[in-house]
Formats: C-alpha cells, structure tokens, sequence
C-alpha cells in the first residue's frame, strides 16, 4: 500500500502477502475499510487496510474456485463479495462474514472463463465477462427474480392445481394474479 498524497514522492505504508502464485484482482469495500485480492492459486483473500502500516489478512483464505481466480468485486452495501474464474464460475460470498470462506452462491452461464465481474450501482444485479462477445447479467433482487418467474410461468396456480400438486398445504401460490 503506497501513500500517493504526494506523487512525486510515493511512500511505501504496508504490504500484503501469503499468496502462492500470481495476484490478478483487487477490490477496496464501498467503505475503503477492506481489500479483496483475488490470485493464480484459486483463492480470494480479504484484508483490513484501515490503518496502512498494520495491514493484516481478515479470515482464512475465501475458497471454492477450481482455477485462477482473476477478479473481484465488492456489492455497493458491501455485504457481498463477487468472484470470477478462470474455471467459468462467478461466486458469490458473504463479504461480512470472513469465516465463512465457501461461496453462497456459485453462478454459470458464460460457457467458459470468466475475466470480470461488476455490481450495478443499485447492487441489483451483477455482471460477468468472459470470451470474446459473452456478457452474462444475474439478477441479485429475490423480488425482481420472482417477478420475472411469474411472468415467463403464465397464470399462478389454481386452488385445484394447488390441492393436486401440494396437498394438505394451505393456498399460497409464489405467484398471484395482477388483480390479487
């Protein structure tokens, strides 16, 4: 970590270490309190750099990806952490829990690497970047997802479709009618 107040003469504040191969991303949190570094050896470690002359690593090692791990983002709230890999995989972890170092969610659909990872600024949805002409988006809001679904299922569930399909279960279709 380099103080660039002045940049004619840069000061060396701290260093960041404990990776077995090539570094490929970095990430500060929305609050500039943590760096995610994401490395060549399949992992995504966190570090608090709150004070620049005490940098340490926050938790183990975040885990999951089979292959390079080349970029990370923070979501705008800070809360999620994604990653993108070389083995086609965006993962998603729980950026305020730094002991939890497996992934939430792992996200596929670019049909290869995955270079780049981004959050809208709502931290709605998240995108990915992979070969040449292929961008992926995912959908982050439960509630816009659940609206999508409905729309591409049709009509919700009948009370008869619900008595067949989910017996013994008081009616509660996931998706309602407009005028409901």
């Amino acid at each position: 970590m380099w103080d660039v107040t002045d940049p004619a003469h840069p000061v060396l504040r701290g260093a960041l270490g404990g990776f077995r191969s090539y570094v490929y991303g970095v990430a500060f949190s929305p609050d500039g309190r943590r760096l995610a570094v994401s490395s060549a050896d399949h992992t995504i470690r966190t570090f608090d750099v709150t004070h620049p002359s005490a940098i340490h690593a926050i938790g183990g090692r975040l885990i999951g990806s089979t292959d390079y791990v080349y970029n990370v983002a923070f979501s705008p709230d800070g809360r999620q952490l994604a990653a993108a890999s070389n083995d086609g995989a965006v993962r998603l972890y729980d950026a305020r829990h730094p002991e939890r170092r497996t992934p939430l969610e792992t996200l596929r659909s670019l049909g290869g690497p995955v270079f780049s990872v981004a959050f809208s600024p709502d931290g709605a949805t998240l995108v990915g970047a992979g070969r040449p002409d292929v961008v992926a988006t995912w959908t982050l809001d439960p509630a816009a997802y659940a609206q999508r679904l409905c729309a591409a299922a049709g009509g919700p569930i009948t009370r008869d479709e619900w008595s067949l399909y989910v017996p013994g279960a008081a009616y509660s279709p996931p998706c309602r009618a407009a005028h409901s």
